[in-house]
């Protein structure tokens, strides 16, 4: 019989017939006789392809036999190759990428997905490595990285090498970076509670999330880590009376909110960052008057918080970032209005760093290539603070504004602050502020800027 092409074979098959009508070989295992194609094995497999074209004997053949290998496994993939459709029971997937690494066979991304969860993918990497299958590896560390915090907390995954823990936090980051901000909203205050990122292609603030509906955003803390979006503590609502004791953690890569642990003091108008893969809450207060010194440290691996060194005295509606591997917090009330301190995990331990050039509170900071900038509180001018040097020097905004909001985040070498008119972009390497077109934020009246990564299929499915 002739042999058929592809195209041909798939056709039939899409009309409905059975692909054994188009045979023009048999494939023997264990004594079954499997019909087959020519051209959709060489089209399909690299296995059947050097084999059909090579000149041996069986390219000649009507009947091909072939050892080791389960007829139960072969079957389906036999299917597979005839049909696109591949279906194996979830408990027979890793017998079969042995065979898969014979025949040289590319499974689908979405079946390998689908057959993947948290008790066996370090199996079936360990497998995918030992057959060399590449395709499975790619699609196991794709997952690996959109799951990160996740299987994180798994045995399994502290038995990576720190190559494969390298290459899957490079994963995760791989996608240029977006201005996010999170407009401040009451509880259960609207239907939808969005959260936006600015498209640079198309000059506006988009929507790509909502927050969940226990979580709050008024004058609570807001980071991001392992480009996890994290909304942690503040006040229920406007009225500032009612702390929040939910705390989120958004994930772009899955478009999916998770709760995590709460905190074991509840708080608002206190510093969240992130640092050495923890995140640290630094200070705040529980009622109008107070001010906390305590801080908690979040481990994500646990799902859990620990009280760690206090700050010196109690402090609300200070700035805090991180820089050069240390935490840095600076101005609030009742204290520190003209300070700067650092800490240093290493150390566990706070120590003064310098003076404000002005008095701040309710205000924020920013770092870039080690250096601190300090705006809003009322203020017009950015105080920029060298770490290496010491030495502080100043930014006066171009803009007709009387003072900068505190909510900014860096994002491609450029810092954006996100004010209540319209947002501005300094540009740290040109040194020069840019209005870019960028128009008013939605949302509340306060905004939390951060920056985080988002996949395609996130920002292609926003409104």
């Amino acid at each position: 019989m002739a042999a058929l092409d592809t195209a041909e074979v798939n056709g039939a098959r899409q009309q409905g017939c059975n692909y054994a009508q188009t045979c023009d070989v048999h494939i023997c295992i264990d004594g079954q006789n499997f019909p087959a194609n020519k051209a959709v094995l060489q089209e399909k497999s690299d296995y059947f392809r050097a084999m059909f074209s090579s000149g041996m004997k069986e390219s000649t053949e009507d009947v091909v036999t072939l050892q080791s290998i389960p007829p139960n496994v072969f079957k389906p993939l036999l299917d597979y190759m005839h049909t696109d459709i591949l279906q194996i029971p979830q408990d027979s997937f890793l017998e079969t990428l042995d065979t898969v690494s014979f025949l040289q066979i590319v499974l689908p991304e979405k079946f390998i997905r689908e057959n993947i969860n948290g008790k066996n993918w370090h199996t079936i990497l360990s497998t995918a490595q030992a057959y060399a299958i590449t395709n499975v590896q790619d699609v196991l560390y794709g997952y690996l990285s959109d799951n990160l915090a996740e299987v994180m907390t798994e045995e399994s995954f502290h038995r990576l090498s720190k190559e494969q823990k390298n290459y899957i936090w490079e994963l995760r980051h791989k996608q240029r970076c977006s201005v996010v901000v999170l407009g401040a909203h009451e509880e259960n205050a609207s239907k939808t509670r969005p959260v936006h990122y600015y498209s640079e292609n198309e000059d506006k603030w988009v929507s790509f999330t909502s927050l969940p509906d226990r979580g709050s955003s008024v004058s609570c803390g807001v980071t991001v880590m392992d480009n996890y979006l994290y909304v942690v503590g503040g006040f229920v609502d406007f009225k500032c009376r009612d702390l929040q004791r939910k705390n989120f953690r958004y994930n772009p890569m899955t478009n999916t909110w998770t709760e995590i642990a709460p905190m074991l003091q509840g708080r608002a108008d206190f510093g969240l960052v992130a640092l050495d893969d923890h995140l640290y809450a630094i200070g705040g207060r529980q009622h109008y008057f107070s001010a906390l010194p305590s801080v908690e440290k979040y481990n994500p691996v646990a799902d859990e918080w620990v009280y760690t060194t206090p700050l010196p005295k109690g402090s609300r509606r200070h700035a805090v970032t991180t820089c050069v591997g240390a935490i840095y917090i600076s101005g609030g009330f009742p204290h520190y209005t003209d300070q700067m301190l650092s800490y240093s995990p290493v150390a566990d331990e706070w120590e003064f760093v310098t003076l404000l050039p002005t008095r701040r509170s309710d205000h924020g900071m920013v770092s870039a290539r080690g250096v601190i900038y300090v705006m809003g509180g009322y203020r017009s001018e950015v105080d920029c603070f060298v770490i290496s040097s010491g030495q502080w020097f100043h930014i006066r905004p171009t803009n007709k504004l009387e003072y900068l909001n505190k909510f900014a985040t860096v994002c491609n070498d450029c810092i954006y602050f996100v004010c209540k008119k319209f947002t501005q972009c300094y540009d740290i390497e040109d040194d020069h502020w840019d209005e870019l077109g960028l128009k008013r934020c939605p949302g509340g009246p306060t905004k939390n800027a951060v920056t985080l990564r988002l996949p395609s299929h996130v920002t292609q499915g926003s409104k």
